[in-house]
């Protein structure tokens, strides 16, 4: 009973830290005798957050993990692409037709199913960890136009994937990441003034 009461008491924890984080973010607000809503972030909240020390060294933390993802994610789609069934294959092709999905967050979950390296299965999903943060950046200030990009990168990718070529399914993936690390870094430098985002090299493409 007292190991299940502290679990709960844990849980609460976390739920409490991640709402006061999504309204530190403006993706939530407070209402008394309501509970919390999600709201519509706007620019000026994001704008007062870059003033902030200790979420300047989030957002680089978040750009390196980009960086970090466009190389490790090629090995990890070459050890799990070949050993997707042909049901998964199809359930993909159908989850890569949904409106307003994230594909590459769909095309991920399926390589972290079958990375058989341990070590590397643990250092993608620590690395994909430390992207969530970002996601704000990465779809608030041009969502349509980012997120339309992306899938549209991505369903390439898995075409060619079904067609046998796990060479360009994986560069491709990884082209997935160098393109929002791009387009992050380029935000954060014009937009929020993040000087010291322009330091941050971009890997190059095999």
């Amino acid at each position: 009973m007292k190991s299940n009461w502290l679990t709960s008491m844990m849980s609460l924890s976390t739920v409490r830290k991640a709402l006061s984080e999504l309204e530190q973010r403006g993706f939530v607000k407070k209402l008394n005798g309501k509970g919390t809503i999600v709201i519509e972030p706007n620019a000026m909240k994001l704008h007062q957050l870059t003033h902030n020390p200790g979420y300047v060294k989030k957002a680089l933390r978040y750009l390196h993990a980009l960086q970090l993802m466009i190389f490790i994610i090629r090995p990890a789609v070459f050890i799990a692409a070949p050993q997707w069934t042909k049901a998964e294959m199809e359930e993909l092709a159908k989850r890569l037709t949904s409106p307003d999905s994230v594909y590459l967050a769909d095309i991920l979950e399926f390589i972290k199913k079958h990375i058989t390296l341990e070590p590397l299965y643990i250092i993608v999903s620590e690395t994909n960890h430390l992207l969530e943060w970002g996601h704000h950046f990465a779809y608030y200030s041009s969502k349509n136009n980012t997120l339309s990009h992306l899938n549209q990168q991505v369903v390439g990718a898995f075409q060619q994937l079904r067609e046998g070529n796990v060479i360009f399914f994986a560069d491709a993936i990884a082209d997935c990441y160098r393109y929002m690390l791009v387009c992050m870094k380029k935000n954060m430098v014009e937009k929020y003034k993040f000087r010291s985002v322009a330091t941050i090299r971009i890997p190059e493409k095999y």
